[in-house]
């Protein structure tokens, strides 16, 4: 979702947020998603960046690193005022 979200930034030309959003997470990259985000993460000019986070997480770290993810878009998405009611909350 973190990947989603970045590219629809950088689409806007909201090039901060779109780093932001990539630079995010720290263990949720899928194999299928990866080569993308490199990609992704090299147009925006954090390539070196991305490339410094880690490709996997101890357990412990795990339950951190999703909770922050699920956190950023949560912002992301009362940000864009997604949120139906305006509360934040997922309606």
């Amino acid at each position: 979702m973190l990947l989603v979200l970045a590219e629809l930034a950088r689409a806007e030309g909201d090039l901060d947020t779109a780093r932001r959003l990539l630079l995010t997470t720290l263990g949720r990259r899928t194999v299928e998603l990866y080569a993308y985000a490199r990609h992704v993460a090299a147009e925006l000019g954090i390539a070196e960046e991305f490339a410094q986070l880690p490709m996997a997480i101890e357990f412990e770290g795990q339950v951190a690193d999703q909770r922050a993810s699920i956190e950023v878009v949560q912002a992301e998405i009362r940000r864009r005022n997604w949120d139906a009611d305006g509360s934040g909350r997922s309606v």
